[in-house]
């Protein structure tokens, strides 16, 4: 053992790469010096699981598989200072229980998770995140496993994380944060102004936090289940998101944001009602250069990016749209919606389904409406096969004229999704 010890670092790593994390662990707690060299890439990702059944209530933690799967928080707190990236999925999973109606689940899961979670995940909560002095990198991931019955307090317990975490760690860099609501019918909007409220009251009573993170990447993506032209939960959302990471965004030089609906296809085109957007804080997000932007619904992003959302246009310089919605209308607004960003110079479409966002874009640059120095556009072998991009440079060729090349997307593009035979179709602007 004294001989192993004797060897340099450089040799020890070497030798503990080549170790599996159970073995790493097992080495690691012999000693305070293989403790330093073994133990952090161990704990250097934490991931966490809450879950509500109609019975019992179980959380997760975890670092690689078979490492601290269970209820222990013991070790995430113990060697926390090695903790870099948190990973949180509140999920539901399916409730399996003989004899059981659907209401009767969704009432009993209710009952159980509002008579524990704050109790119990916030104390676990509390115990660990002071103790991740390295961490930079936290995502909140939205389980869409449980089917229909998922019950239970998401998104408020959400929520409240979020708030916890940017209060308890400040050396965070990367915030992901995917929330989805009104599940199946349930309205969850009345919940949503009561989590508020008492935010609002805990703001009130506290001291202000002394010291922020410094996020440099802020990415809010929100599913609305039940969405009808009404989008007071995502309202009251926002407002409280943006209470919470109002210091801390304001160093974010990227930004992705998406909103999203079931039943898309069923909802009325009409935008939403103006009434009611503003009241509460918006994020200053002035010193973002590149933006993400999921388009399947931008009427509702026409409302919400200016509400809740306040960017320089002049230093964003680059923007990628996805998700983007196959209705004509929608795209015209999405295009409107675009050309409010002056400093815009590169576009990237990506795998857009219908040639009417290109076409629409193309169009909006030979108007004056946006000034982009470059247009690219990933698209897969199905569209190519659809006849999409025979119709995107049909267009061009007889109202634009635009310069472009046509490359092909192998696994070394940023563009590769595991989908060979794909291309990237580029317009040049400048020539």
């Amino acid at each position: 053992m004294a001989q192993l010890l004797d060897l340099p670092a450089e040799l020890i790593f070497l030798i503990v790469d080549e170790l599996g994390c159970g073995d790493r662990y097992k080495l690691g707690v012999t000693c305070r010096r293989f403790s330093l060299l073994a133990l952090p890439d161990i704990h250097s990702k934490c991931y966490m699981q809450f879950c509500n059944y109609a019975d019992t209530y179980v959380h997760t933690v975890g670092g690689p598989k078979d490492v601290f799967d269970g209820r222990d928080y013991t070790g995430f707190k113990k060697y926390g200072c090695y903790v870099k990236e948190l990973y949180v999925n509140c999920g539901f999973p399916v409730m399996k229980l003989p004899n059981c109606n659907e209401q009767w689940l969704r009432d009993q899961a209710w009952e159980v998770i509002e008579k524990r979670f704050r109790r119990t995940i916030a104390n676990q909560l509390e115990l660990v995140l002071p103790e991740f002095t390295a961490l930079t990198t936290v995502c909140f991931t939205s389980d869409q496993s449980a089917g229909p019955f998922r019950p239970g307090s998401r998104p408020i317990l959400e929520i409240r994380m979020v708030r916890m975490i940017a209060r308890s760690c400040r050396s965070i860099k990367k915030l992901s944060i995917a929330l989805d609501y009104n599940p199946y019918f349930r309205d969850d909007s009345k919940k949503l102004e009561t989590l508020e409220k008492e935010l609002n009251i805990e703001t009130d009573s506290n001291a202000r936090v002394s010291s922020q993170p410094r996020l440099t990447d802020l990415s809010i993506r929100l599913m609305d289940q039940h969405y009808r032209t009404n989008l007071d939960s995502t309202y009251c959302i926002l407002r409280m998101l943006c209470g919470a990471l109002h210091g801390p965004a304001k160093t974010v030089t990227r930004f992705s944001f998406d909103f999203s609906a079931s039943s898309r296809y069923q909802d009325p085109l009409p935008s939403p009602p103006m009434p009611g957007v503003p009241n509460g804080p918006g994020l200053d997000l002035k010193m973002v250069e590149t933006m993400d932007l999921g388009m399947e619904r931008p009427e509702c992003c026409q409302i919400l990016l200016p509400a809740f959302f306040h960017f320089d246009s002049a230093r964003l310089k680059q923007m990628e749209l996805e998700n983007m919605s196959y209705e004509e209308e929608h795209a015209a607004k999405g295009i409107d919606l675009v050309s409010t960003f002056s400093g815009l110079k590169t576009l990237t479409l990506h795998y857009p389904g219908l040639s009417v966002w290109t076409s629409g874009i193309l169009e909006a640059q030979k108007e004056g409406l946006i000034s982009l120095k470059e247009l690219q556009i990933p698209m897969s072998n199905t569209y190519i096969e659809d006849e999409t991009l025979d119709d995107i440079l049909r267009h061009n060729d007889l109202m634009c004229k635009y310069n472009y090349k046509i490359q092909e997307i192998d696994d070394s593009s940023r563009f590769y999704y595991g989908d060979p035979g794909g291309i990237l179709l580029t317009f040049d602007f400048d020539t």
